[in-house]
């Protein structure tokens, strides 16, 4: 879960969007104008308004004001990543050099937005000196393809590799999603250049059990979600 601020005008845009991301798990706190938007910080700065910000969904095109101007305010204060919304493509290199994290092009799926967000967490956390994520009781090094848990090791393949990471994915800002089955195929063809058929997963997350198993049996690692996929066992 994610505290977002979305300075957003448009009605049309905002009660999708909100909406949409709360039910992901979200708190979104919504701002229709500048002058809103500066307060919402502040009361996020003052802790008036319960808790910090992960990121800011920022319009460019505001009714009292140039979000332009909001985002260089941001980055300048060392505030939370801003990742910028905006139909004007042109404006993305500028965006980017004056330290916005990201910027995406309306109209905007909630699925891009939201794995946008979560690539944002991630790189915070590899920033931050977290590089380990956790699947369930087990931490997953990125670099070496490692599961750790309590000086106990084990080593994923390539390919197992890639499903822990979907799975971390769907995980990374806040509660665990479920990843279908269809989705971890896709994942694997586009690092493989072959889609594998669904029963394929099934038998890559049953070697990943089996080698945990051996290590430290019963810890809990990856959920089944019956007739769906899997997701990421909480941490315990």
């Amino acid at each position: 879960m994610a505290r977002l601020l979305l300075v957003e005008d448009d009605a049309a845009l905002f009660e999708v969007i909100v909406p949409s991301l709360r039910r992901r798990g979200h708190v979104v706190v919504h701002a229709g104008t500048l002058a809103a938007a500066r307060a919402a910080l502040r009361a996020a700065d003052d802790g008036s308004s319960g808790g910090s910000l992960d990121a800011v969904l920022l319009d460019l095109h505001l009714p009292d004001g140039d979000g332009a101007a909001l985002l260089v305010d941001i980055v300048a204060a060392g505030g939370p990543p801003v990742v910028v919304l905006t139909s004007a493509p042109e404006e993305e290199a500028w965006c980017l050099d004056c330290g916005a994290e990201d910027f995406i092009a309306k109209p905007a799926s909630i699925d891009v937005i939201d794995a946008r967000l979560r690539a944002i967490r991630r790189r915070v956390e590899r920033a931050a000196g977290g590089g380990d994520s956790r699947l369930g009781a087990w931490t997953f090094d990125a670099a070496s393809g490692c599961l750790r848990h309590a000086g106990r090791e084990v080593q994923l393949s390539a390919t197992q590799s890639l499903v822990v990471r979907a799975l971390l994915d769907a995980a990374a800002l806040g509660e665990p999603r479920t990843v279908t089955r269809a989705a971890l195929c896709k994942a694997l063809a586009q690092a493989h250049g072959y889609e594998p058929q669904p029963k394929r997963i099934d038998k890559i997350v049953s070697e990943i059990r089996a080698a945990l198993n051996e290590v430290a049996a019963g810890l809990p690692a990856i959920d089944s979600v019956p007739r769906m996929g899997y997701r990421a066992a909480r941490g315990r």
